[in-house]
């Protein structure tokens, strides 16, 4: 089970690409509820050269810590390598953290026992 699941907010508060502005916000799950923990304002620059896109990753990979679910908009290209690097499960969702925090919780759940199972296999 995640322990902790981060989603990139907009102002609208909702998904946002890593390329708008927005906030890392890390939620974590409570008994029946989620609840948010630490947030930082972020954004990527479109014009940033490969070696500052990779050293913004860093800082937040950093700032993630031991979270390895990262959620947003959309993510592509060097941001998306880095956070799969980084051992991240990197998912897609467009609406409020609300609507899909259970989901991604049980799809990750579900993904690591199907993991071990074949393992086991």
């Amino acid at each position: 089970m995640p322990k902790d699941i981060a989603v990139l907010i907009g102002a609208n508060g909702k998904t946002t690409s890593l390329f708008d502005a927005g906030k890392i916000v890390v939620y974590r799950k409570s008994k029946c509820s989620w609840h948010a923990v630490k947030e930082k304002e972020f954004r990527l620059d479109e014009k940033m050269s490969k070696p500052e896109l990779l050293e913004r990753m860093s800082e937040i990979l950093d700032y993630l810590n031991a979270c390895k679910v990262f959620v947003c908009l959309r993510v592509v290209g060097l941001p998306y390598f880095a956070l799969e690097k980084a051992r991240c499960s990197v998912w897609e969702f467009e609406g409020s953290p609300g609507d899909f925090l259970d989901l991604i919780q049980e799809r990750e759940e579900e993904g690591k026992v199907k993991e071990a199972n074949r393992r086991e296999a």
